[in-house]
């Protein structure tokens, strides 16, 4: 979250907060709190380094959850077979 409040700190616009999904089909959907930054063009970007090498994510914005330091994940196990 400090790299995208830096970010509108440094270049105007604003951090949004909401959730990163990760999907790893077949086994589960994770859900992580993340924050982007939406320049003052109204484009949201993540700055944040992926260890992947990941050039998009998946952002759902969530108004309702206040930022905090602390990182929030949430799995949904999608019932393997084996």
């Amino acid at each position: 979250m400090a790299l995208s409040a830096t970010a509108s700190g440094a270049d105007g616009g604003e951090a949004v907060y909401g959730w990163c999904l990760w999907l790893f089909p077949g086994v589960w959907v994770e859900a992580e709190f993340h924050t982007v930054w939406r320049s003052s063009d109204d484009e949201l970007i993540d700055v944040t380094p992926k260890v992947g090498g990941e050039k998009a994510i998946m952002f759902v914005i969530d108004p309702t959850r206040p930022p905090s330091t602390r990182q929030s994940t949430c799995l949904l196990g999608l019932g393997v077979d084996g």
